[in-house]
């Protein structure tokens, strides 16, 4: 799973020939910006999942495949976190949120 739409898309570009050929023998999927297209290349993917060869399904985090979907069994044995996206603690907004939250929790 990438961090954003942008590292997903630099990885399937910079990599997408080394990803391929070293992957030959399973099937590749990548989550798309595009709503309309994401259930079909998803059910693509759990049909391909299920056979001896298998199949490996690139995604966003907190993209259209991070929650309410179980996945079960074969469908998924492993999952890698690239570009974990960790809060900018210095920021403007964070600092508001904390702010408002510790005065609404007492801290």
């Amino acid at each position: 799973m990438f961090s954003s739409y942008s590292l997903l898309e630099s990885f399937r570009k910079g990599c997408g020939s080394l990803i391929s050929n070293y992957w030959k023998e399973k099937d590749l999927f990548f989550e798309s910006k595009d709503s309309s297209v994401f259930k079909s290349d998803f059910q693509s993917y759990i049909e391909k999942s299920k056979t001896k060869k298998g199949a490996v399904f690139f995604a966003v985090m907190r993209g259209k495949l991070a929650e309410g979907l179980d996945l079960e069994a074969d469908t998924c044995r492993a999952m890698i976190l690239i570009g974990v996206p960790y809060l900018a603690i210095k920021s403007k907004k964070t600092q508001a949120k904390k702010a408002f939250l510790d005065s609404q929790l007492g801290k």
